[in-house]
């Protein structure tokens, strides 16, 4: 047993070196192209359950034709979600953002020939019976078709599912996913009850 360590320690480091001599300013590609933000964007925050920080969302999403593509993220601010288009050739923007206003995070963004889709969380409008506690946000997932709000759907909160309790997510930690075939979407994420 001591002789397979030895040899997968040694062969580890050679491995080890061959990188590190291979990896120069050099041999990686670089691009110096960036996209600029209509609003500021801070990556990090900090999870609500830890206070630990951690990178937030920036889904990326291209559409089926590939002539289109979006990226998604929350501002500096922490009020609103900003969704640009870019060229997929250049990574250039392409118009302004669409803001959906008081969304909480980007949890996750379906790219469409004709606007996308974002799976987001939001805190229930004021007044909502039997809301969580405090404004927690629940998920919520929106459609957009050429910038216009086409729907809105909350996928968590009191009128979704009782048997469990007001659904809701502090931090969304999901995903979206989109069936041309089928005509539906598919997400997940992290709920409190």
């Amino acid at each position: 047993m001591m002789m397979y360590f030895h040899s997968f320690a040694a062969l580890t480091c050679a491995f080890t070196s061959v990188l590190a001599q291979g990896l120069t300013s050099s041999s990686l590609e670089t691009h110096v192209d960036s996209l600029a933000l209509d609003f500021s964007f801070k990556p990090i925050k900090e999870a609500y359950w830890t206070s630990l920080p951690h990178h937030r969302r920036t889904p990326f999403a291209v559409s089926p034709d590939g002539q289109s593509a979006f990226l998604a993220y929350l501002d500096s601010s922490e009020t609103d979600v900003h969704v640009q288009q870019v060229d997929p050739e250049t990574f250039a923007a392409v118009g302004s953002a669409v803001t959906v206003e008081g969304a909480k995070e980007a949890g996750g963004l379906v790219a469409h020939d004709d606007g996308f889709a974002l799976l987001t969380n939001e805190a229930l409008p004021s007044g909502t019976t039997n809301a969580p506690a405090d404004s927690t946000p629940v998920p919520v997932l929106y459609r957009f078709t050429d910038g216009t709000q086409t729907w809105k759907t909350f996928l968590g909160g009191p009128d979704v599912d009782n048997s469990v309790g007001a659904l809701a997510s502090p931090d969304l930690n999901g995903d979206l996913v989109y069936s041309a075939e089928a005509g539906l979407y598919g997400a997940y994420f992290v709920v409190t009850a």
